[in-house]
Parts: C-alpha cells; structure tokens; sequence
C-alpha cells in the first residue's frame, strides 16, 4: 500500500509506503513528520492484493478480489487525518 500526494504545481512525493502488508497491520500506519499540505493536493492511494496460490493466506487462488465491508474478505481503504491551519 502506497499514499503519494499530487501536488497542484505538478510534484508527487511518497508519503507512506507499507511495502510488506499484512492483515494485522492495517490498524495504524503514521508518518515520523507531520507534512503540510496545500490546498488542491490531491492524495492518490495504491495497493495489490496477492491472488495467487503462493499467497497461504488467500483462502480462494483464482477467485476476483472485490471491495467488501467484511474483515474476513478482502477490503482495501486508505484513510488519512488532516488537521486544518489557517493562514489568517
């Protein structure tokens, strides 16, 4: 799982990348240094899922990953926190 922010000016930074993800470890993930953020950012998120029969986890080889809302199936979301400053 990877979260890169598109800056408006045309730049991309990496701000997180989680390259060995696991199911155990989707309940937190921060950066070491809060990064400011402008307005018009636009956060684009990335991850695989491994389908395979290598993968002793994946219960189903074969089977298409959906987006579900159930633990014991595959989901994939990326939630981010944002504190808002102010300029004025």
């Amino acid at each position: 799982m990877r979260f890169t922010a598109l800056y408006p000016d045309g730049r991309e930074e990496q701000l997180l990348w989680v390259p060995q993800y696991t199911f155990n470890r989707q309940r937190k993930n921060t950066i070491d240094q809060p990064e400011l953020i402008p307005a018009g950012t636009t956060m684009l998120v990335e991850g695989t899922f491994n389908n395979s029969t290598k993968n002793a986890a994946n219960s189903a080889p074969g089977e298409p990953v959906r987006w579900v809302d159930q633990r014991w199936e595959e989901m994939f979301i990326g939630c981010i926190a944002f504190r808002l400053i102010s300029n004025n």
